[in-house]
C-alpha cells in the first residue's frame, strides 16, 4: 500500500527559515506516519463507489438523464448537501460553470454536468430548462442543509448562472475550508490538505494536474473529481465539527460564516470604476485649487493628464528617461540582471542585503532603502530616485489601470477571504493597498453614496487593555489627544501649531490634553510641560507627530530597537513615494524605546506575562472572540505579541459588522449593503435617501461598549462616519 505524505517533502525541504519552516509542519508529518503504519496492512477506509453506480451500462451519476437528475433531488431534499462547482477559473462572476456536484448525507451524490468537453452543451434547451428548475429548488430548499468548502467563491458562481443558495447575506450549512481555519488558522486550507489530515481519501488530485484547460479535459476526468471533492467535503465535516467542539471553537466558526456570508454580498455587490477618471488624457486645466473654505492654492497637477493611467503612464516615461540619461537606451529597469549592472557595478553601490534562493544581490523595496543611505554621488541619487518611481508607476498600471478586473456593469468585484491567522479579511485584488490616487477612481453609482467609518486607533487601545495600561485608558477616557501628547511627551515639544479654526486655536490638541501634559510631565519627565520648546511651522509638526505614531505603533508590538530603525527610516509617503524620515537615527529610535517602555511600564510587563503564558500552555487564546492560534512554526516574541492585538481588532470589526449588516437589512434591505472591510474601516453603499440612516446604525453600533472576560468594558469607538462620492473622500 502507498501512502502519500500530505506535503510534499521537496516543499519542507524548501522551506525558506529553515528549522522554524519545517517545524511548522511537524504534526502534520507526524499524522502522516501514524497513518501510514496504520495503512500497512489494510486498504484505506474509503468508498466511493456512488461515483462508479451503473444502470444499463451508463454511469448514472456522471452522465445522467433527466429523470436520474430528478429522482436524485427527490432522495436529497431535507437531508444535508455538499456542494461543489468546477469552472473555467476566471472571476466567479464572470466564468464558465462546466458542471455541479452534490453530495449528500444520505449517501447519495451526483455530477450534474453544464457543459461538455470543449465547451459544448451537455442539455437540449428542454431538457436544461427542467434540470436546471429541479437544481435551483434544491439549492433554495430551506429545509435542506448546504455546505461547501470555499463557499465565498463556489455561492458566487451559483448566484451568477442562477442558482442562488438562499437568501443574499445568509450564511450557508457549513464550509470545511472556513471551519480548518478556526481549528488552525496557519495550517494550508485545500481540500487535498484537510481531506490528508482528517480522512484516507486515495490522493486524486493528480487527475487534474497540469496545463490542461478545464474545459479540454476528458467527461469523465472532470466528473469523476468534482464527485470526489464533494464526497470529501461532506465526510470532513463531522471530524473537523468534533475538533472545533473539543476547543469550544464552534461559536467562533459560525460567526465567521456570518461574515463570509457578508462579504460574498460585498464580492457580488462590488464598487464602480469612473472610466474617466482612469483613462481620460485631457491635461487638467486648473491652474489653482480652491478648498472648503475658499483658500486657493497652486495646483500641482496643473497641464498634467487627469486620467490616472495617462499620469502613471508619464510617471513611467520620465522615471525611465531619468534612468536612461545614466545607463544608456538599452536599460531595462525590470531586468534583474540590468539592475544588478546598473546598481553594482556601474554605479558602484555596496551589497547590503543578497536574495535567500540564490544569494544574488538583492534589488527589493528593502534593499532600496538600505541603498537611499549609500547614495552619495547625483548619479546614484537620480538614479534611485527613478527607480523607485518607475517601479511604483508601473505596479500602479498594471494593478489598478491594465490589469484591473472591471465586469460588464463597470464595477471591480474583489474576492474577501477570511483566511489570514489574524481574523482579518483579505481580498484580490488587494483593496488593503489603495492610497489616495488609486480611491479616486472608484466611486458610488449615480444616486448613491459611499458611507465609510474607521474604528479610533484601534490597535492602541486594545494594546492599552490587554496591558492594562493605566496611563493610556485614562488618556482615553478624558478625550485626550494621545498621538499629539505622546509627540509631546517623546520629543519634549509643545503642539502649538497654529489653527484659528480649533477651539484654542492650535491644531491637533484640546483643553483635556493641555491639561494633562501640565500636570503629567513633571511626574512622568521630571520637566514642565510650559518649559518644553515651541514646534516652529506646521510641517516639521506634522512629521514629528507623524513619527511618534508609527514609533509607539511598532514599539507597542514589541520590536527591538533596531528593527524599529529599519521599520521607520524605511517608511514612504504613500502618494509622493519620498522617505518619510530620511534622518532618523539608531540612536534616537533607543532614546525613544527607553523613554516610552518607562512612561508605560505596563507594556513590558505585559509582554513578558503574554510570551511566558503563551509559551507554557502551548497556545494562544484571544479573550475577544476565542481563537486559538498554536504557533506551530515556534514561538517567535514578535507573533506572539503583534497576534494578540491583530486578532482582537479583527474580531472587533467583524462582530460589528455583522451587527451593522443585519440593521441595515433590517430597515433598508438589500439596497444599502456593505462593499469593503480594510481592517479597522467598514464601507457600505447607499442610495442618497438612506445616508442618514446608514450613517447613524454605523456610529451607534461602533459607539457601543463590548464586555471581554478577564478584561471588563472595552471601549472601542469609532470616528465620525464620512459620506462621498468617491472613495478618496471617505
Amino acid at each position: 500500500m502507498l501512502a502519500l505524505p500530505s506535503l510534499h517533502p521537496a516543499f519542507l525541504l524548501r522551506s525558506a527559515d529553515g528549522a522554524e519552516g519545517t517545524s511548522k509542519f511537524q504534526t502534520t508529518v507526524a499524522n502522516d506516519f501514524r497513518k501510514a503504519w496504520a495503512l500497512r496492512k489494510r486498504r484505506p477506509l474509503w468508498d466511493e463507489s456512488v461515483i462508479w453506480e451503473k444502470k444499463n451500462g451508463r454511469l448514472i451519476n456522471l452522465f445522467p438523464d433527466v429523470s436520474d437528475v430528478a429522482r436524485f433531488c427527490r432522495e436529497v431534499v431535507g437531508h444535508r448537501i455538499t456542494v461543489d462547482v468546477e469552472t473555467t477559473g476566471e472571476h466567479p462572476l464572470d466564468c464558465k460553470l462546466l458542471c455541479i456536484g452534490i453530495a449528500s448525507a444520505n449517501g447519495r451524490a451526483m455530477c450534474i454536468p453544464v457543459l461538455r468537453q470543449y465547451g459544448n452543451r451537455y442539455w437540449t434547451e428542454t431538457d436544461q430548462h427542467q434540470v436546471f428548475n429541479f437544481i435551483r429548488y434544491l439549492l433554495r430548499d430551506p429545509g435542506t442543509p448546504k455546505n461547501f468548502h470555499n463557499g465565498s467563491f463556489d455561492t458566487v458562481v451559483l448566484l451568477a448562472h442562477g442558482f442562488p443558495i438562499g437568501d443574499l447575506l445568509t450564511p450557508w450549512g457549513d464550509d470545511t475550508m472556513q471551519l480548518h481555519h478556526v481549528i488552525d488558522g496557519e495550517l494550508p486550507h485545500g481540500l487535498a490538505y484537510c481531506s490528508s489530515r482528517y480522512l484516507e481519501i486515495p490522493y486524486w488530485k493528480d487527475d487534474v494536474k497540469g496545463d490542461v484547460r478545464w474545459l479540454d479535459l476528458p467527461d469523465l476526468v472532470l466528473r469523476a473529481y468534482n464527485l470526489r471533492d464533494c464526497l470529501t467535503s461532506d465526510r470532513l465535516i463531522e471530524p473537523m465539527l468534533k475538533e472545533a467542539r473539543k476547543y469550544d471553537l464552534e461559536p467562533l466558526y459560525r460567526k465567521e460564516l456570518e461574515c463570509c456570508a457578508i462579504m460574498t454580498g460585498a464580492t457580488v455587490r462590488g464598487i464602480e470604476v469612473d472610466l474617466q477618471r482612469r483613462d481620460d488624457p485631457t491635461p487638467d486645466p486648473r491652474a489653482e485649487l480652491t478648498d472648503k473654505a475658499g483658500k486657493k492654492t497652486p495646483n500641482p497637477d496643473y497641464g498634467r493628464p487627469l486620467g490616472l493611467g495617462p499620469r502613471l503612464r508619464e510617471d513611467r516615461d520620465r522615471a525611465l528617461a531619468t534612468m536612461h540619461a545614466i545607463t544608456g537606451p538599452g536599460f531595462n529597469p525590470r531586468s534583474q540582471n540590468h539592475l544588478r549592472y546598473l546598481l553594482f557595478e556601474k554605479l558602484r553601490f555596496p551589497i547590503v542585503a543578497r536574495t535567500e534562493k540564490s544569494g544574488a544581490p538583492s534589488t527589493d523595496k528593502n534593499a532600496m532603502v538600505l541603498l537611499a543611505l549609500h547614495a552619495k554621488t547625483e548619479h546614484q541619487i537620480k538614479a534611485l530616485e527613478g527607480l523607485i518611481k518607475y517601479r511604483k508607476a508601473d505596479k500602479m498600471l498594471g494593478t489598478w489601470v491594465e490589469g484591473l478586473p472591471v465586469l460588464y456593469d463597470n464595477r471591480v468585484h474583489p474576492s474577501w477571504k477570511l483566511l489570514p491567522v489574524t481574523g482579518r479579511f483579505s481580498s484580490s485584488p488587494n483593496a488593503q493597498n489603495f492610497n489616495s490616487k488609486i480611491k479616486r477612481i472608484f466611486r458610488a453609482a449615480a444616486g448613491h453614496k459611499l458611507v465609510s467609518i474607521d474604528l479610533s486607533q484601534a490597535e492602541l487601545r486594545v494594546i492599552a487593555y490587554l496591558a492594562k495600561d493605566e496611563l493610556l485608558l485614562r488618556m482615553y477616557q478624558e478625550d485626550i489627544n494621545v498621538h499629539t501628547a505622546n509627540a509631546c511627551m517623546l520629543f519634549q515639544i509643545k503642539a502649538r501649531v497654529l489653527d484659528p479654526k480649533a477651539p484654542l486655536g492650535w491644531k491637533d490638541t484640546n483643553a483635556a490634553t493641555e491639561a494633562f501634559l501640565h500636570e503629567m510631565c513633571p511626574q512622568l519627565l521630571g520637566l514642565r510641560y510650559e518649559d518644553f520648546a515651541e514646534m516652529k511651522g506646521g510641517a516639521k509638526w506634522k512629521a514629528t507627530r507623524t513619527l511618534a505614531k508609527n514609533f509607539v505603533f511598532g514599539d507597542n508590538y514589541g520590536a527591538e530597537a533596531d528593527t524599529l530603525f529599519d521599520v521607520i527610516r524605511a517608511k514612504r509617503d504613500p502618494d509622493t513615494d519620498d522617505l518619510l524620515f530620511p534622518d532618523i537615527d539608531l540612536a534616537t529610535i533607543q532614546a525613544l524605546k527607553i523613554l516610552w517602555e518607562r512612561i508605560h511600564h505596563w507594556i513590558p510587563v505585559w509582554w513578558k506575562r503574554t510570551t511566558h503564558e503563551t509559551q507554557r500552555q502551548g497556545f494562544y487564546r484571544s479573550p475577544f472572540s476565542g481563537r486559538i492560534r498554536f504557533f506551530r512554526g515556534g514561538f517567535q516574541r514578535n507573533e506572539m505579541l503583534n497576534f494578540p492585538i491583530q486578532e482582537a481588532v479583527a474580531a472587533v470589526m467583524n462582530d460589528r459588522m455583522i451587527q451593522i449588516s443585519k440593521y441595515l437589512v433590517q430597515t433598508m434591505g438589500y439596497e444599502t449593503m456593505i462593499n469593503m472591510q480594510v481592517h479597522d474601516a467598514l464601507t457600505a453603499e447607499a442610495p442618497e435617501r438612506h445616508v442618514k440612516l446608514t450613517k447613524e446604525i454605523f456610529e451607534w453600533v461602533n459607539a457601543q461598549p463590548i464586555e471581554i472576560p478577564g478584561i471588563g468594558t472595552v471601549h472601542l469607538p469609532g470616528d465620525e462616519a464620512t459620506v462621498g462620492d468617491y472613495l478618496d473622500q471617505v
